[in-house]
């Protein structure tokens, strides 16, 4: 037993007194007790029903208990440090993996203390979310190249893959901004010129190309190609008549019979004359 000016000490280190501090094997304790060593515990009996209570810890069925003012609390899952995991506080607990279901999710069975997490299979119809086999991922890299040259696209071919092609034909591709611009039509090349108001394209065939034109008379057309105005004028004493029989526009002089005029009494007997005896008798004035 030793006395020190700032406590008592037992043996060399048994227990030591310092400044209000307790030290088991510890001849400078820094904390209230301070102790070398594993602690032993058991449960005293103490009641735990006020603020005056708190802070007290047992051991108690196999497990840390500690009383928070109003009741004795378990500290942890008998023989682990966790008061329960995902809603369980069994003694002993599982973590277990399966393919079933239809999403990821953990399962707790509380009957069994099992923890299951469930990846199913993305290829099942009924899943909305799960995992991906390796075989799946290796069918789905061979559809995809590695990488994507200048001015070309991803197109499935034959083999139901991607694979990578230029762009060609009626249209070009712009690799910067990404827009496609329509450069011909079946393979005859659109004008660059820009179309004015009430044009439309025109292909001629001379040039092999579709460019912006004025609608005339001349480019109504048969169904074979041939120019439903057959004749470049009319007389005066013709008009306009369209012939089922070549879809087309003929001209024809204007003729009315007698049998067409009725109600001419105004004319006497004009109305009742054919046009020769008319003209005759007109030469004759």
């Amino acid at each position: 037993l030793y006395l020190r000016e700032d406590g008592l000490q037992i043996a060399d280190d048994q227990l030591v007194m310092s400044n209000g501090k307790i030290g088991l094997g510890v001849l400078s304790p820094i904390a209230r007790l301070d102790v070398a060593g594993s602690i032993k515990i058991a449960d005293g009996g103490e009641n735990c029903s006020n603020a005056a209570h708190a802070g007290m810890i047992k051991y108690f069925n196999q497990a840390l208990h500690f009383c928070d003012g109003v009741t004795w609390k378990t500290l942890g899952v008998s023989g682990s440090g966790v008061t329960s995991l995902n809603g369980l506080t069994n003694a002993t607990q599982t973590l277990e993996v399966s393919t079933s279901g239809s999403a990821l999710e953990f399962v707790s069975d509380p009957g069994s203390g099992k923890h299951t997490l469930h990846i199913p299979m993305a290829s099942t119809s009924t899943v909305t979310a799960g995992l991906i086999s390796n075989a799946d991922y290796q069918e789905l890299k061979e559809k995809l190249s590695d990488s994507l040259p200048e001015g070309h696209i991803f197109v499935g071919d034959s083999s139901n893959k991607a694979a990578t092609v230029a762009v060609s034909g009626d249209l070009e591709f712009d690799s910067v901004t990404g827009a496609f611009r329509v450069k011909g039509i079946r393979e005859r090349t659109v004008s660059a010129l820009p179309p004015q108001d009430g044009q439309v394209l025109k292909f001629d065939a001379g040039t092999n190309t579709w460019a912006p034109s004025n609608v005339s008379v001349s480019d109504l057309k048969t169904v074979g190609g041939v120019s439903q105005f057959a004749a470049a004028s009319c007389s005066a004493e013709q008009t306009l008549s369209w012939s089922s029989a070549t879809d087309q526009f003929i001209c024809q002089n204007i003729e009315i019979s007698k049998s067409q005029i009725t109600d001419l009494g105004t004319l006497g007997s004009m109305a009742s004359e054919e046009k020769e005896d008319y003209l005759a008798k007109a030469n004759n004035l």
